[in-house]
Formats: C-alpha cells, structure tokens, sequence
C-alpha cells in the first residue's frame, strides 16, 4: 500500500474535495534549511517578483521617491521586467541562496498555495512581509486551473449555493486547531466530496469566484503561517518599514524562531511516527480515510 502525505493544508483539502480521500499534510517550513546565512545587507529588502512584475518595480519607486525611506529596496529578477531603467537595484533570478537569504527582510508577491521559497525566506527568522488580500495572486497558478485535473471541477453551481452572509458563518465556524472536523459541519451540497462550498480548481484563471478565491486562500501557507506581516497598501507598507523600531522585528524574529523551534519538532515527529507505523507488521493506522495530522 501507498501512503499520500499532502504538503500542506491546499493541497490535502482540495484532494478531499475531488475524491473524498482524507490524506495526512505536513508542513515544510523549519525543514527546507536549518540555517540562515550571515545577513550581509542589514539596510535592504528584497523584493521577490511574482505574478505582476509592475507592482513590486512601483513599490521600489515609491520608495526611492522618498527623501526619508530608510532602506534600498532590491528587485529579485529585476532582468524579467521590460524597459526597467539602467541603474535599478537588482539580482538575477537565477542567484544563489547564499545571496537571496541575506537581506534584512522581504517582501514577496504570493503566486501559490504552497510555494517552497516562502519556507526558505521564512527560515531567515527575517520580518516577512505579504498583502493581505492573498486570494487576488495565490489562487492564480495552474496549480488551481482545472485544465490540468480534467473537466468538470470548477462545479459552477455549486459556488452559488452560499450567499456571503451563510459564507461568514460557515467560516467562522470552522474549528482551525483541528481543521478535519470542517468535513463533520451538517450541508447540502451535491457536487463532489466534503461541505467545503466553493471549488479549489476554478475553469480558468482570473477568471474564478472571488468569494471562493478567498476562501481556499485561507488553506495557503501565506495565510497559516504566523508572524507573516500583512499590509493592505503600498503607502502603509513604506510607512510600517520606516516608522517602526529595530526592537519591534528583533522581536518579531524571536517570535518566528520560537514557531520554528515548536513547528520543526512537531514535523520530526510526524514523519517518525508515519515511518513506524508503516514498518509495523500490524500498521494500517495511516490509511487514506484515516486523515491524521501532526
């Protein structure tokens, strides 16, 4: 027998959704690199490039325009962008760790549910900071594009089963500490598997329900993860990095090494106990509707 192991939260309940199998997740944060390497630009910020290249090459310009902005904002695959003026700090896409866990902090343009470099940046135990609207970039890639799992799995009428009042109490309901528990909430829905009411593969991208965007945003790694800092607005972004105190992200640090610390302990014994359970001659406990969780 084979043994499903989900990377995360997405992946684990959109699977549910589209074959009604409960699969175990597991984190990769606290595993991808257990260290960090010497911050060798302490006055700069990396800004990662994702879906719109526009917008972080504005938020550099925003800055630079500033008199009083304490720090050099870097693009990070600065070459991708057309018509980017001579002189514009950047590195390449293609640089080394070595260089891109450096900087003092970060500021990444979500593009996926789970996305492998977050858990890299998230390891600097550096000030990580994301918009808080994630479901207008992290439902976006093919990940999420039902071209790639067949026809059919956007279930169009199921997204109109809910209004967004019934949204927010089905939502607000949904026991977060132990999230298997959602698939025991009474409903009605008819399309595939599970209660959870919108479809994680909408038909085509862009082009999918804001509400259900929204929704599945919230089983990404950008919105489980804590101490991420979330802003709403480029002006409170460069307001938040200039009029905030040296002790207040040494202390945010702190606070994400302390998760890890925790995190990375609960994953060990994750994979140990699976480990075990599949050598055990009377093993079966982590079978597909079994859905344990660390």
């Amino acid at each position: 027998n084979n043994v499903i192991v989900a990377q995360g939260p997405w992946e684990a309940f959109s699977l549910h959704w589209l074959l009604g199998w409960k699969v175990p997740y597991v984190s990769r944060v606290g595993l991808s690199s257990p260290w960090a390497p010497a911050m060798r630009h302490p006055r700069a910020i990396l800004l990662s490039i994702g879906p719109d290249n526009r917008y972080m090459r504005l938020v550099q310009s925003c800055a630079a325009s500033s008199d009083v902005f304490p720090y050099e904002l870097v693009l990070w695959g600065g070459e991708e962008i057309e018509d980017l003026p001579s002189g514009t700090a950047q590195i390449p896409r293609d640089s080394p760790s070595e260089e891109l866990l450096s900087f003092f902090a970060y500021i990444l343009q979500p593009y996926d549910a789970s996305n492998t470099k977050l858990n890299e940046f998230y390891n600097t135990r550096r000030p990580l900071f994301v918009h808080r609207e994630l479901w207008r970039t992290t439902m976006s890639w093919a990940q999420a594009n039902d071209k790639f799992h067949g026809s059919g799995l956007s279930c169009p009428d199921r997204d109109l089963v809910m209004d967004q009042v019934g949204l927010k109490t089905f939502m607000a309901e949904l026991p977060w500490e132990n999230p298997w528990s959602a698939m025991d909430v009474p409903h009605n829905f008819s399309c595939f598997h599970g209660p959870l009411p919108f479809s994680p593969f909408p038909s085509k991208e862009w082009e999918s329900s804001p509400i259900g965007m929204v929704f599945w945003a919230q089983f990404s790694d950008w919105w489980l993860l804590p101490h991420l800092q979330r802003y709403e607005s480029i002006a409170e972004l460069l307001h938040l990095l200039s009029a905030s105190s040296e002790d207040r992200w040494t202390a945010v640090s702190a606070d994400m090494d302390s998760f890890l610390r925790l995190h990375t302990f609960e994953v060990v014994k994750f994979w140990r106990a699976l480990i075990l359970d599949v050598l055990d001659e009377q093993g079966g406990r982590w079978m597909p509707d079994q859905g344990r969780t660390p």
